[in-house]
């Protein structure tokens, strides 16, 4: 749960800051390496919290100004409707974070810890 939130707020916080797309990388990379208790944990915990953020921005972006942007995106990418794009934005941000998250446990080289069965 820690890493769910840690990942999100620092997310979610950066991409305030500093828009980059490659935040996404790093920030669960960061909530992995101090929080994740196994590397699977890691991948969902980190991964959820890097797919709310994004889903959360996208949804904000969606449901204001960028509403006719969005909508161009999704007929673009023949999504057809826009708020499959917001479902498509989580997963692109959840596999991402997930796979951060999990690299981050693993760098820190898992302190340690074994994997509970």
């Amino acid at each position: 749960m820690l890493s769910i939130l840690l990942a999100f707020i620092l997310l979610y916080g950066i991409q305030l800051l500093h828009p980059a797309w490659w935040w996404v990388f790093l920030a669960p990379a960061v909530a992995g390496a101090i929080t994740a208790r196994s590397g699977w944990s890691g991948f969902f915990e980190c991964g959820l919290g890097a797919g709310l953020a994004w889903g959360l921005a996208a949804t904000l972006q969606m449901t204001g100004d960028g509403s006719i942007i969005s909508g161009r995106i999704a007929t673009m990418l023949q999504v057809g409707n826009p708020w499959l794009l917001v479902l498509l934005t989580f997963a692109v941000a959840f596999l991402c974070g997930g796979f951060a998250g999990m690299a981050g446990y693993y760098l820190t080289g898992g302190r340690g810890k074994k994997e509970k069965r």
